[in-house]
């Protein structure tokens, strides 16, 4: 284990900003995008969507003394002539990144297992699921406005057909969030979700709303599930299970309550440490272990491990 490392494979496009050459490619064919990267090469590229996320992660080896626990390599579908631009980029930005493959407009995906790759990271949904088929952990790497404050419909659309095209699994539910009934009102918050489930959403997270006449509203045009979020000290009343039942609502989420409840009481605990030295008066206020195992039904599945390694040793006897 001392030796182990993290490997991480990234892409080009999600490691820099290769938007507007990629434009080039889709527009005008693979010749022109050659010839751009080409004749832009010592141009440095800007960072991209995970390259602020590669450098927090190079980082982490600065914690171990020279010993490199992380290593990130470039898995990119340029070729060895269009990629010098990437690699002088890599370089400019003195990113600790010495090993890449180049494939030639070929998906990266195949050389993630012979790289040792435990985590592939790509804006490409099609490269990131041949990842997973190959058994290698693997993410999309979504783009997102500068603003902030302004996410367009088109871009929360992409972000959910992208994720539409990473499903394998049909049980897999794919639940889109809006924000806009606070800053737009209903009508647009409608209209929101009524694109969200054309791009394929399953359910809708309807945030911030402050009357159950609201849900009600939304329930009048659309049948998906819907979701209320239901947190202390927000926006929206804390209705029962039943006022929300009433009007349509399929799904309640409690974010942090439990949490708060455990702040406030870790709080109070150790405040009577300091002052006691001792926790010994906060005995009958403790869950004990057999009471742990007991939610846990931890026997049980200790017992379930015991046989499942029996059957092991048999099958392999």
């Amino acid at each position: 284990m001392q030796d182990s490392k993290l490997i991480i494979g990234i892409s080009s496009r999600a490691l820099f900003d290769l938007d507007e050459s990629h434009e080039i490619y889709k527009k005008q064919g693979l010749k022109s995008y050659e010839d751009y990267q080409i004749e832009n090469e010592d141009k440095t590229l800007k960072p991209g969507q995970a390259f602020n996320l590669v450098k927090k992660i190079l980082n982490i080896n600065d914690l171990y003394d020279g010993l490199e626990r992380v290593e990130v390599i470039l898995l990119s579908r340029n070729t060895s002539d269009t990629g010098l631009r990437i690699r002088n980029s890599i370089e400019d930005h003195n990113l600790n990144i010495s090993r890449a493959a180049f494939c030639g407009g070929e998906s990266p995906h195949r050389y993630v297992k012979d790289f040792g790759v435990h985590l592939f990271l790509s804006s490409s949904s099609d490269d990131v699921k041949l990842a997973i088929k190959s058994n290698v952990a693997a993410a999309t790497i979504m783009s997102r406005s500068l603003d902030k404050n302004k996410k367009s419909d088109s871009e929360m659309q992409d972000r959910l057909k992208a994720a539409v095209s990473a499903k394998d699994d049909e049980s897999f539910f794919i639940m889109a969030r809006t924000d806009a009934l606070a800053s737009e009102g209903i009508d647009k918050a409608i209209e929101r979700c009524g694109e969200y489930l054309k791009a394929g959403a399953d359910g809708i997270f309807f945030e911030a709303a402050v009357s159950l006449d609201e849900y009600k509203e939304f329930k009048r045009n659309f049948s998906v599930p819907l979701l209320a979020n239901i947190t202390e000290f927000g926006k929206t009343p804390l209705y029962t299970q039943k006022d929300l039942s009433d009007v349509g609502v399929d799904i309640v989420l409690y974010p942090l309550t439990a949490f708060r409840a455990m702040s406030l009481s870790a709080e109070k605990i150790y405040n009577s440490i300091l002052k006691d030295g001792t926790q010994e008066p906060l005995l009958d206020i403790m869950q004990t272990r057999e009471e742990l195992y007991e939610v846990l039904d931890y026997y049980n599945f200790e017992k379930q491990l015991d046989e499942q390694f029996e059957n092991n040793e048999k099958e392999s006897s």
